[in-house]
């Protein structure tokens, strides 16, 4: 067997799953007082990963206690004050707290950490750190799961860029010779720097290519799961055309990283795409299911995301029918494909359909998703629509 059919991940945790972690830990949310104004993440990846990260914080002069959500894998081991006060800490599963009560100055603390993260591993023969995974800290208590008291999901990951707005990271890395992409610029050697929301940071056996003027970092042995072809530009331009949006530029300004196709089981509950500030993580196959991507035309908007991904099962040959039957007709039986989802809206989107016809509906839609200064929700924006406002 060639390495090309390897997948590097670290297994020396505690023997369960990301899933069985979750399944029997729960979560927790609070929000910090305080944020986080810049990173500076030093990483040597070799034997597992040592992290020193330099946080910049701010408005935190008033707190005694910093919390923070760190993946609950790793080992902190030293946090220190912009002085060199030692700061006490305690870690709880994916959440940190720090004791900053005795030291004179904060404006910046380091934490050294490390350790190995199972599917989001990070070893010399090679590395997958997505940036909605806090493998880097992230200010606050944030749900990293769906609390175990709701049964039909208990455990799976609600993974998000943890990040709303951007800030400036910078990360310096220390690797080997595998081939080594990040979503952030390189300014000098072993250097990155720029503004993001969460960086990714991949290496092994990946290649960068081009394919419809679009950037893909993907594994070398993706046998067509991470390639965009002739047929995929294609029902982009469909889309653009039937939406009057730019989906199409958007691909083209924004590069992909693509997971090994086989992780995708270890990210239970992902997006299939997940839209950072400055890339795209994609955990599923890419070829023949670009129709996923129009979500991505409404930003982080929840309600406008709604009558995209509506939008996206409309185009979809995979799931149109099912979608106008579940919605639109007697059902097919087959509503657990939209659960936890917006059906109201749908229904509405279907009547929408019925009475306007899908040409001017599609149009109407590409307009309410793309337009930042509309607020409506996406159940007045159907009513409306209807109304002929």
């Amino acid at each position: 067997m060639g390495k090309q059919g390897y997948v590097p991940q670290d297994s020396r945790i505690d023997g369960r799953s990301t899933y069985s972690y979750y399944y029997f830990n729960g979560g927790k949310e609070e929000k910090a007082a305080f944020s986080i104004s810049d990173y500076d993440l030093d990483l040597r990846v070799g034997d597992g990963m040592r992290m020193t990260a330099s946080l910049g914080l701010a408005d935190a002069e008033g707190e005694e206690e910093l919390k923070f959500t760190l993946y609950h894998s790793y080992r902190v081991k030293k946090v220190r004050a912009e002085d060199g006060t030692a700061l006490p800490f305690a870690q709880d599963g994916d959440y940190l707290t720090v004791d900053k009560s005795k030291a004179m100055d904060t404006e910046r603390i380091t934490l050294q950490y490390g350790g190995s993260a199972g599917p989001f591993y990070s070893n010399n023969q090679g590395i997958y750190l997505p940036g909605d995974v806090p493998y880097y800290p992230v200010e606050g208590f944030r749900l990293l799961s769906i609390q175990p008291d709701e049964e039909e999901n208990a455990g799976d990951f609600i993974y998000a860029p943890l990040m709303d707005e951007e800030k400036p990271f910078t990360v310096r890395l220390h690797y080997g010779k595998h081939p080594l992409y990040l979503s952030l610029p390189q300014v000098e050697e072993g250097v990155y720097s720029g503004l993001c929301n969460g960086p990714t940071i991949m290496a092994g056996f990946l290649e960068e290519a081009e394919e419809g003027g679009v950037s893909i970092v993907r594994p070398l042995y993706h046998h067509g799961y991470a390639s965009f072809g002739e047929e995929d530009a294609a029902a982009v331009d469909q889309l653009d055309a039937a939406l009057g949006t730019d989906l199409a530029g958007y691909l083209e300004r924004t590069p992909l990283f693509c997971v090994d196709i086989t992780q995708y089981g270890n990210a239970l509950g992902h997006p299939s795409y997940v839209q950072m500030s400055d890339h795209v993580l994609v955990r599923n196959r890419l070829g023949g299911s670009v129709f996923q991507f129009v979500p991505m035309l409404a930003g982080d908007n929840v309600e406008k995301r709604t009558v995209a991904t509506a939008v996206s099962y409309l185009f979809d040959p995979s799931m149109r029918q099912v979608f106008l039957s579940e919605f639109g007709g007697a059902g097919m039986g087959m509503a657990w494909r939209f659960m936890g989802e917006d059906e109201e809206a749908y229904r509405l989107f279907i009547q929408a359909r019925e009475q306007l016809g899908e040409d001017t509906l599609c149009r109407a839609a590409g307009q309410y998703m793309t337009d930042q200064g509309d607020s409506r929700s996406a159940k007045a924006f159907l009513q409306d629509l209807m109304k002929g406002e």
